[in-house]
Order: structure tokens, then C-alpha cells, then sequence
């Protein structure tokens, strides 16, 4: 059966919480990556079935808006659903709530639809026709906005990563929960204390084996802003605004 939501339980533990005391985005991303990927494959557009049509979803963006951090340990659910609509853009959207079902964090994604051998954007309704396929219209964050960070002189280089093998994924480029790693690895001890409010990130350009990423950032109030480039190319943003 095709549902148009997928929901997946999580048994958080001590080993989940970051040095602070709480799941940092990488667990939260790699929880979303998980229900998306299933879900996608129960819709009959994963991984496997789009590649036979020599497409592939590509994340552009994502936003993530925690309500209420997970500290706590026990049981969680994500749930996870495409929202209908034309054009080129994709959105999935994703919602985490505890065993009582208060919602603790929201979140929603934009994606692409690339054709492999053009190399170029490819229409949704190429994978969207498929039979029995029914989409949710609500979004998780209402008319979420997206940050558009462009680096000034005011930001400062805070880490330098060379993506190694552990990094990559099975499409050989750089596994979208690693971004989120580097990006909290660039964070001051007193900022990961402090906690998140939201994180957001885009993605501009693949990262594969043996590049070297610089991470660069600077502080506007209660948000952290920072870009990653190779050789002088952006290839990611991201915004982390604090507690």
C-alpha cells in the first residue's frame, strides 16, 4: 500500500546526545534521510526504481526548526511526506514528536529531479504519474524561508575538511548528514552549550573524494552564518541561530 505519510519509531539514548546533552542535526538528519529514503521506496520512486529512468532526486535545501530538543531519553516518532506540486521543485516535509505525540521538531526540504545523462533538471511528473501515488498539500514550517548567505570579509575560516571515504555515499558524492557534521564541528563549544533553535542549510555544488572543503563563518546576533568552498566555489550555506 502506497500511504502518503510515513511514520518510523526512534529509541533515543545517551549515546545519541552530543557532547551538550542533546541529538545534534546529524541525528536529526540521519532520522530524516532514513523515512525519506523508505518512504520513497514505498511510493515506487527510490533510489533503485528512479535509476532504471536514469533519474535522481538531489536535496537543494533544508530547514529544520527545533520546538523542543531532544534530551530526553526514550521512544520518538518521525514522520515524513511529499507535498503535491508542479514545476521542478520537490518538497518533503518531516515532523518529530515524542510518545505523547507533542511535536519537537519540524522540518521541510526542497529537492530536484536530475536527468543522469543530461545532466540537467528534469520534470517532476517523470517519477510523480506513477499509479496509486496520493500527496499531502500541508507543509511542516508554513512558508518557510530560506537564508541566502553570501561571504563578506567579516567571515573567518573555522575548519578545513578533506572528504575521505567514510564520507561518501552510495552515489559517491558526499553524504548530506557529513554537511551537518562540519558544520557543527565549526561551532564554538559555547555555541553548541548554548543549543539550537534552527539550522538550515543549501546545497550548491557536490562535494566528492579528496576535496578539500574550507568552512567559513561569521556571528549576526543569535545566528552563526557560514559557507564551505572548494577552490574558492561555494558549495554550501548554512544558517544556525541559537537558544
Amino acid at each position: 500500500m502506497k500511504r502518503d505519510t510515513l511514520k518510523k519509531e526512534y529509541e533515543i539514548t545517551h549515546a545519541t546526545f552530543c557532547v551538550a546533552g542533546y541529538v545534534p542535526p546529524s541525528g536529526l538528519f540521519n532520522m530524516f534521510q532514513e523515512v525519506a529514503t523508505l518512504h520513497a521506496n514505498e511510493l515506487g520512486f527510490g533510489w533503485e526504481a528512479i535509476d532504471v529512468l536514469k533519474r535522481a532526486f538531489v536535496i537543494t535545501k533544508q530547514k529544520v526548526v527545533i520546538k523542543n530538543p531532544l534530551q530526553k531519553v526514550g521512544v520518538v516518532s518521525c514522520e515524513t511526506w511529499p507535498v503535491a506540486g508542479g514545476g521542478r521543485i520537490a518538497s518533503r516535509e518531516y515532523i518529530i514528536r515524542d510518545k505523547d505525540g507533542e511535536v519537537l521538531v519540524v522540518s521541510s526540504s526542497k529537492w530536484v529531479l536530475i536527468d543522469i545523462e543530461k545532466r540537467q533538471i528534469a520534470k517532476l511528473d517523470d517519477v510523480y504519474q506513477l499509479p496509486g501515488i496520493k500527496f499531502r498539500e500541508d507543509m511542516a514550517i508554513e512558508d518557510a524561508i530560506f537564508t541566502k548567505v553570501l561571504k563578506n570579509e567579516n567571515f573567518k575560516l573555522a575548519e578545513t575538511v578533506v572528504i575521505k571515504k567514510s564520507h561518501i555515499d552510495v552515489n559517491m558524492h558526499l553524504n548530506n548528514v557529513r554537511y551537518t557534521e562540519f558544520i557543527f564541528d565549526a561551532l564554538s563549544s559555547e555555541e553548541v552549550e548554548r543549543g539550537i533553535l534552527e539550522f538550515e542549510i543549501s546545497f550548491v555544488k557536490e562535494c566528492k573524494l579528496g576535496d578539500e572543503i574550507k568552512i567559513y563563518r561569521e556571528v549576526v546576533g543569535d545566528e552563526v552564518r557560514l559557507v564551505g568552498e572548494k577552490e574558492e566555489q561555494v558549495v554550501f550555506s548554512s544558517v544556525v541561530k541559537l537558544t
